[in-house]
């Protein structure tokens, strides 16, 4: 053409006549070809393939330099018949459903955000556009869910590695998070029931803030037993009296919200509260009081009394049963884990869950008042197991689950992000999901799981289709304030899940032990013994550990049924004894403590008096108006303390240890003396009342 202009337009007017009105990805081109063309366009080059050479086929051009001289115009249409990519999936051609997400995400300062991933779009990531969440909303919570094998658990570790915060990580079922001790050298891994030293313990009934109010309490324990264990008429109410009535036992006044007994409440050593073991004996005692009728008492005492004492002679029975808890404000200040892997049982892991989170929203409340900045993180994985949506029929489970979920909610306002993670959506109540203002799913497949995701995310029914289609490691994420969810590839540069940290986890116990010690053994730590010097830490565990043994084999040993193994337990404590005495000689400042009037003189009788003291020892289920270790009982102790480490020092068998006995009390001996062995046959007589130490 002459005329440029005519050309033009011409050109134009073919683009859009075979571009069509439809939007694709790759607008259509015209190209001018250069004059040296001419004549040439129709040609159509032809090939030259010889003997079928592979090499040749892959490797190099096939044009010949000849063409063919015919040729023929074709629209796009007919073209992407010919030339474009197979319509359905071929062997050895994988096709992959695309969705459109949205790609232009709101703008976060990087410095106050955390990288998650890049964004997706129609399966290309695009390294250059990442996501972003902010750290001032983690406190508005996230829920993060998909079914195993997903990458929920990396998402999770990216979440808690980026955001610097101190948080607590509540693993019902795996070790992944095991992970983080490879980044952060100063996680805590807490595994009650997997742990000899026990460095994890609950007393449910132990109050955190001052504030707290005891009947506010009662109300909170009683939603966590119906929550847990199925009850039916009374016996949530049975369940609040018992918890009330032993506070009282111990000294409270429940109405006014006072201990009326002496010393602080929230010492370690002034042993205020109530325990497991107390709370049942007040539910065995009060449940005649009701007039139910004998069929049904003995119908709840066998479904409510003997479930609930479960957890005092189980597992759990030295985590919950025990007179105090861990620092729970510590606790939070620090980065820790607690594995609830060895609970056998799906009840006892949801009341750990249910205990902790309680201790947690009361803990978080005590630091917020001296702290207003104070920020914190709470992992809870699988939290179908104590979130999950009870039926229709059961008001009370309904009642408590609802309490739970609105106890999470509120924790926000005092600084602490809750991160809430489950495979199985659908069985959460549903303000679990609403409540949170970041949503990240990964793979889903079941219907009711993607419906439920979906709705709260703003998804199309194409983008919900889309879930099961997700890879592995790559998410749909949707914030409060975006236009819409975003096809997302989670980092994985941070953590990895498939080779586990190797810990050494006895030493670790031994160290949170230790730090505990002062809580957990008051009177002990009075001694001066093994309690000051960070050196000695090893040797304290030990102690601890192998002295409760020798009391449980001294219990066995008092007993008036267990005879077969008599002479075994005694060579134990004689062998505990030859153990720890030369140990203890070394230690000549015993003499100078304060209130040294009130210990035996040896020290090893004292070290014995003061575990006893500090530990919860176990009234056997028939002795139900027994104190584990009444006053009389530890009187009894001191004055006989020393005389029975002397009796069984010089002691070689079982029998020279009876006939020390006999023969005293024969014996003309001094008042004194004999009162000492009155006291003994006293305090022997007090602990066959006792099961366990």
């Amino acid at each position: 053409f002459n005329d440029k202009s005519t050309y033009n337009r011409l050109k134009n007017t073919a683009r859009a006549t075979f571009q069509g009105s439809e939007t694709t990805l790759s607008p259509l081109e015209i190209y001018d070809l250069p004059k040296s063309a001419q004549g040439k366009v129709l040609h159509l080059p032809k090939l030259d393939v010889k003997n079928n050479d592979l090499r040749t086929l892959l490797f190099h051009g096939l044009y010949s330099g000849a063409n063919q001289s015919f040729g023929s115009l074709i629209t796009a249409d007919e073209l992407s018949l010919i030339a474009s990519l197979p319509q359905h999936e071929l062997q050895g051609v994988r096709r992959r459903k695309s969705v459109e997400f949205i790609v232009d995400l709101p703008d976060i300062n990087e410095g106050k955000s955390l990288k998650l991933g890049t964004v997706i779009d129609h399966g290309r990531p695009y390294p250059n556009n990442p996501v972003h969440l902010s750290k001032s909303e983690l406190n508005k919570h996230v829920f993060v869910t998909g079914v195993t094998g997903a990458g929920k658990t990396t998402t999770c570790l990216n979440l808690l590695l980026e955001a610097e915060l101190p948080f607590l990580v509540i693993e019902p079922a795996k070790t992944e998070y095991r992970e983080l001790n490879k980044h952060l050298s100063t996680v805590q891994f807490y595994r009650p029931n997997g742990d000899d030293y026990q460095s994890l313990r609950i007393n449910p009934f132990a109050l955190i803030r001052k504030e707290q109010r005891i009947k506010s309490h009662a109300g909170f324990l009683k939603n966590v037993f119906t929550t847990i264990f199925p009850m039916e008429a009374s016996m949530p109410m049975m369940v609040e009296a018992a918890i009330l009535a032993s506070y009282e036992e111990k000294g409270w006044d429940i109405d006014e919200n006072e201990f009326l007994g002496e010393g602080d409440p929230f010492a370690p050593e002034t042993r205020a509260w109530p325990t497991m073991g107390d709370m049942i004996r007040q539910l065995d005692v009060l449940m005649p009081t009701y007039n139910i009728g004998k069929e049904l008492e003995e119908k709840y005492r066998g479904s409510l009394v003997s479930r609930l004492r479960s957890l005092t002679d189980g597992t759990l029975g030295r985590v919950l049963d025990v007179p105090q808890s861990i620092d729970f404000v510590q606790l939070l200040k620090q980065q820790a884990v607690i594995e609830l892997e060895e609970l056998q049982g799906g009840e006892e892991k949801a009341l750990m869950m249910a205990l902790l989170l309680g201790n947690l929203n009361e803990a978080i409340r005590s630091i917020y008042a001296v702290d207003k900045d104070f920020r914190q993180l709470t992992l809870i994985e699988e939290a179908h197991r104590l979130l999950s949506r009870p039926s229709s029929d059961d008001k009370a489970a309904m009642m408590a689950v609802e309490a739970f979920a609105n106890m999470l909610a509120e924790v926000r306002k005092y600084g602490a992000g809750m991160i809430i993670a489950d495979q199985i959506p659908a069985k959460l109540i549903p303000d679990v999901i609403k409540n949170t203002h970041t949503k990240i799913v990964h793979r889903l497949f079941a219907e009711d799981d993607r419906r439920a995701m979906g709705e709260a995310m703003m998804m199309t029914e194409e983008q919900r289709n889309f879930l099961p289609n997700l890879g592995t490691g790559e998410a749909v994420i949707f914030c409060g304030g975006w236009h819409g969810p975003a096809h997302t590839k989670i980092r994985n540069d941070l953590a990895q899940t498939d080779n586990t940290s190797q810990l050494d986890l006895p030493a670790c116990s031994i160290k949170q032990l230790w730090n505990e010690r002062k809580r957990y053994y008051p009177n002990f730590c009075q001694l001066g013994w093994l309690t000051t010097h960070l050196d000695d830490s090893k040797l304290f565990a030990q102690f601890i550990r192998e002295t409760q043994q020798a009391q449980n084999q001294f219990l066995r040993l008092t007993s008036l049924t267990d005879t077969k193994n008599k002479e075994l337990y005694f060579k134990l404590l004689k062998k505990w004894l030859n153990f720890w005495q030369p140990i203890a000689e070394e230690f000549s400042e015993f003499q100078q403590i304060e209130n040294k009037d009130n210990w035996p003189n040896n020290l090893l009788a004292a070290a014995w008096l003061a575990l006893l003291l500090d530990a919860n020892p176990k009234a056997k289920a028939q002795e139900k108006n027994v104190h584990a270790i009444s006053d009389n009982c530890i009187l009894f102790l001191i004055s006989v303390a020393d005389f029975f480490i002397e009796l069984l020092s010089n002691s070689n068998m079982l029998q020279d240890f009876n006939n020390g006995i006999n023969n005293l009390k024969n014996k003309d001996t001094t008042r004194n003396h004999k009162d000492a062995i009155r006291n003994l046959i006293k305090f022997i007589e007090q602990l066959q009342k006792i099961k366990s130490i």
